[in-house]
């Protein structure tokens, strides 16, 4: 990248790390580690391969986002609950504005000295209010706990780190839902541009359950990096949904490690992009357990000039036996310029397991958009309502009412 960029974010890091903040001394420690673990690594370069097709150089913003606009209310139609709300402005965490309930109680935050990649890292140097909540052992939260980043004028041409921890003890239930909520001004919206650079670090002790939905949607000027890193112990589930709906560039990490018997993984994830939208998804997950299961299934739609890539791995460790594990990347292509990069791979080292990779390409059927044109339906109308169809077989695999009608809501007004 340009190193005089990369050469003004090392200052800016540098100066945030050596600056006190309101952080435990340990913890103001670990930031000094993650800084010097990001200038001995740098930024991911193309001789990775897991960010073979990923380039970032134009488009990095060194300054951090650290203050919000105190005069301007965050709205609340995209939570599902408004008692049950998180809310972050600019990145920092709204006390004022959030809603716990019953049963999630607010820690310290977890100090962390390893990390998978520069970009974990840069997090947690940078993250100014991160947060780690802990839901108490047979507790079952009924609706969904939203998410909300509120982001505002102030982190115009800014890099914003949210950093979120979450553990569930033995046999409780979370369902969390991540959204934005844009309070720019209308007179730099269309060019209003920042960086997102946001990690959730999910512990689920033994019988616990966590679904997970991320919706992306919004300003198209954005460049975000979303970073997911789950441990999964016995009888333990979790699911995962990430819609893109169309960004700028978008970066999905999703690390799931399956370290006790009969755990349950789903990742799943959606794409739908125009113009010369960019998204990127890698996922690593790891049975290092016998009788754990995992299921990937990752569906995407390219038109004009956009570009997707899907690059996930399953791994299974030497005798961890009975193991289960699915992946599954499909694609329909509706232009000549757009771009797929998919990558399925299998890292098996054991005997006695049941695994399948694949991927598909294709387009729409004229067949089927002639049927509907036969019936009355415009064109325009029928491409749009075979590929809400062809998304939507993920929605269904979440198996919750709720969030699916809240999901068709959203696909309706951005598809």
């Amino acid at each position: 990248m340009n190193e005089l960029i990369y050469n003004e974010l090392l200052k800016e890091l540098d100066k945030h790390v050596q600056t006190e903040n309101a952080y435990a001394p340990s913890y103001q420690q670990a930031q000094k580690i993650a800084f010097q673990f990001f200038k001995e690594h740098g930024l991911p370069q193309k001789s990775d391969e897991r960010y073979l097709n990923f380039d970032l150089q134009k488009d990095l913003k060194f300054k951090i986002s650290k203050n919000f606009d105190h005069q301007k209310e965050t709205p609340w139609e995209k939570a599902l609950d408004k008692e049950q709300v998180i809310v972050f402005r600019n990145g920092q965490f709204s006390r004022e504005l959030s809603r716990l309930p019953d049963g999630l109680k607010a820690l310290s935050p977890a100090i962390k000295t390893d990390f998978r990649h520069s970009f974990d890292a840069l997090n947690f140097i940078s993250a100014p209010d991160a947060q780690c909540f802990k839901l108490a052992a047979h507790t079952k939260i009924e609706k969904p706990l939203t998410i909300i980043y509120a982001i505002d004028d102030l982190s115009f041409q800014k890099i914003i780190c949210p950093r979120l921890h979450f553990i569930l003890e033995s046999h409780a239930e979370l369902q969390l839902v991540e959204r934005f909520e844009y309070l720019v001004s209308a007179n730099i919206k269309e060019q209003f541009e920042f960086n997102f650079n946001r990690t959730i670090h999910a512990q689920c002790a033994n019988g616990a359950r966590l679904v997970h939905l991320n919706i992306l949607d919004g300003l198209k000027n954005a460049v975000v990096l979303n970073h997911l890193e789950v441990e999964l112990k016995r009888d333990s589930f979790f699911q995962s949904l990430t819609i893109d709906l169309g960004i700028k560039q978008s970066r999905q990490d999703c690390y799931i490690e399956l370290n006790g018997e009969n755990a349950q993984a789903h990742a799943m994830g959606m794409y739908s992009l125009s113009a010369r939208e960019k998204s990127d998804f890698f996922t690593l997950l790891k049975h290092n357990a016998p009788h754990t299961e995992s299921h990937q299934h990752y569906k995407g739609i390219l038109r004009d000039e956009t570009q997707a890539v899907y690059n996930g791995q399953i791994d299974i460790a030497k005798d961890c036996s009975q193991v289960q594990s699915t992946q599954l990347n499909n694609n329909l292509i509706l232009s000549k310029k757009s771009r797929l990069y998919t990558r399925p791979q299998l890292l098996v080292s054991t005997d006695d397991v049941k695994c399948s990779h694949g991927a598909t390409i294709g387009d729409l059927s004229e067949d089927e958009i002639f049927y509907l044109n036969a019936r009355g339906i415009s064109k325009e109308k029928a491409i749009k309502m075979l590929s809400q169809g062809f998304l939507f077989e993920l929605v269904l695999k979440l198996n919750q009412p709720l969030l699916e009608t809240y999901i068709q809501k959203v696909m309706e007004e951005n598809l």
